[in-house]
């Protein structure tokens, strides 16, 4: 009814506790018939009774927990959720100029022409991937699933408010012929989780299939990984935040373990999608389309919302220039916050034994991570003294204006002059877990 124009935005909301969401709703209905009775030639009422029309509506009876998964899963797409692209879209890009201009920096792209040769482009059909899987199955929603079972869920998903997403871990290994039919970007071949070993490295890898208005809401990929998202087949819509900016209506947990967001994709942007762009730090948006890749850097907050039946890969990566804050991450976190492991031994060892293999295998990186962490640490107390400093003289300079001004100047010249300064460092890497609807 928003969208119609028929609600503003605070009644479309149904936790409002200023009114009843069921005088609302009958409000609302009621101002739709009457914007039908006036439109010329009926047209919006013919709409407005056929998208009202999967609702059976009983006098007297009015509930939330039905109403706002049906509204979310039927409300129309706002054409302005789909506009903004202010993600750069390059092609030609060289490894090197993908590593200073994005990698190094950590800011997103997408990058246009890297991916449109792979086989999987033209091969991964429905019918392609049924046969790859034979009987073999995919992991939708964290459980074993037949490919056939979930296509014809998805064909009913269109009354879903948030309707099962495929994130499927094994599919190299359950459809191993799916894991030919592509090649890692150059941008990505330095890959040194690599060194545990496939058995024994966090997973890294995902087939993902899904319906329209499926996708994943916000989070920040696992283990201060970066990762890289190429759509084979549909559409895409990112939305991204930087890692020290948390989007409008996210409000993660202290240690970072859960995430507390909408339930739907929809339901986020009905809701929080105009307060995002007018916030002083604008969300960076974009729509993926066939053989497009986008780079996700470490720490980004973002949101994938498929706009069409979409089937994508993705992988997540340790480079040497993200290695350090990978490391971090993995020494400073409780075990649980790991990601990608099952066994809580293997989670509380993955640093000692990634270090240990990386010693082993890239001696030299060992040495430049020893090398940068010490650096960091003397511009650390550096910058301690350095506001040790400023405030010793800030505070000679109040002692002196009191001792001229004198005892009755003493509070106003306290007040105009002292002031706290804090020195905040903020960590970008984070260690959520992926959270797919």
């Amino acid at each position: 009814l928003k969208t119609k124009g028929l609600l503003g935005s605070r009644d479309v909301n149904p936790r409002s506790g200023e009114k009843s969401h069921a005088k609302r709703l009958r409000r609302g209905h009621q101002d739709a018939k009457r914007k039908c009775s006036t439109d010329a030639g009926g047209e919006d009422c013919k709409s407005f009774e056929a998208w009202v029309s999967p609702v059976c509506l009983k006098r007297s009876f009015f509930s939330d927990v039905l109403f706002q998964p049906w509204f979310c899963a039927n409300v129309p797409l706002d054409p302005t959720w789909l506009e903004v692209e202010n993600i750069d879209r390059r092609s030609n890009l060289s490894v090197e100029e993908f590593r200073r201009n994005y990698e190094i920096p950590n800011k997103p792209v997408v990058v246009t022409d890297c991916a449109t040769h792979w086989p999987a482009i033209n091969k991964w059909t429905r019918q392609y991937l049924l046969d790859a899987y034979q009987d073999g199955p995919a992991i939708v929603g964290g459980c074993g699933m037949h490919l056939e079972d979930y296509y014809r869920y998805a064909d009913q998903a269109a009354t879903d408010d948030q309707p099962l997403y495929l994130f499927d871990k094994l599919f190299s290994t359950t459809a191993p012929a799916l894991a030919k039919d592509y090649t890692v970007p150059d941008y990505f071949q330095e890959d040194l989780f690599s060194v545990l070993g496939e058995e024994s490295r966090p997973d890294y890898r995902w087939l993902i299939v899904g319906p329209k208005r499926s996708g994943s809401s916000f989070h920040k990929d696992p283990n201060a990984t970066s990762a890289w998202n190429v759509t084979i087949t549909g559409s895409k819509r990112w939305v991204m935040f930087p890692p020290s900016v948390v989007p409008p209506g996210v409000h993660p947990s202290a240690d970072g373990s859960s995430v507390a967001a909408p339930v739907s994709l929809v339901e986020w942007y009905l809701n929080f999608y105009e307060e995002a762009v007018q916030g002083e730090v604008k969300p960076l948006e974009c729509t993926t389309r066939k053989g497009d890749l986008v780079f996700v850097p470490r720490g980004w907050w973002h949101m994938v919302l498929n706009l069409e039946e979409t089937v994508a890969v993705t992988q997540n990566y340790v480079s040497s220039i993200n290695l350090r804050a990978v490391m971090r991450f993995l020494e400073s976190q409780n075990p649980e916050l790991v990601s990608g492991l099952c066994s809580h031994d293997d989670r509380a060892t993955l640093y000692k034994r990634f270090k240990a293999a990386l010693a082993a295998k890239h001696p030299h990186l060992i040495h430049q991570l020893e090398q940068s962490t010490e650096a960091a640490r003397v511009a650390a107390r550096k910058n301690a003294s350095l506001a040790s400093l400023f405030s010793e003289g800030r505070n000679s300079t109040v002692v002196g204006q009191i001792s001229a001004r004198g005892r009755d100047n003493a509070s106003n010249s306290h007040d105009e002059t002292s002031s706290n300064t804090t020195i905040t460092q903020s960590i970008d890497g984070g260690g959520f877990k992926f959270n797919f609807l």
